[in-house]
């Protein structure tokens, strides 16, 4: 999960019904995820309930992130990303998981490798 995960509790709600269908997950944390008191206790209730909090993650020759990673900072990998909403990077070498454009729907690391190494 790539930020901003929760802006009222049924979004915290849904959130503990997702990791009970799917299992453990790790989380990047977005820019909406601690500005305030009340999201900030709603990331220690996560904590408890993810395999891995961070800011960044490298997994198998991706950047996952919260924003779109600069294009200098890339060294080789390519980012999967989310906080642009129903923006684009016009750039192959990322790709954006923000609900708005993958359709409301999780979608798996393999279709998002085969499309992005494909191009």
């Amino acid at each position: 999960m790539l930020g901003d995960l929760f802006f009222t509790e049924d979004s915290l709600n849904y959130f503990d019904q997702y990791v009970k269908h799917i299992g453990q997950v790790n989380v990047v944390m977005g820019n909406h995820c601690t500005n305030n008191s009340e999201r900030q206790r709603a990331v220690r209730y996560i904590a408890n309930r993810c395999n891995k909090i961070g800011a960044l993650f490298n997994y198998k020759g991706f950047w996952l992130s919260h924003a779109p990673i600069h294009p200098d900072e890339l060294r080789g990998k390519l980012n999967i990303h989310g906080h642009t909403q129903d923006k684009t990077v016009d750039d192959s070498r990322y790709f954006s998981v923000c609900l708005e454009q993958i359709e409301y729907k999780p979608i798996n690391f393999k279709e998002i490798k085969d499309m992005m190494c494909t191009q």
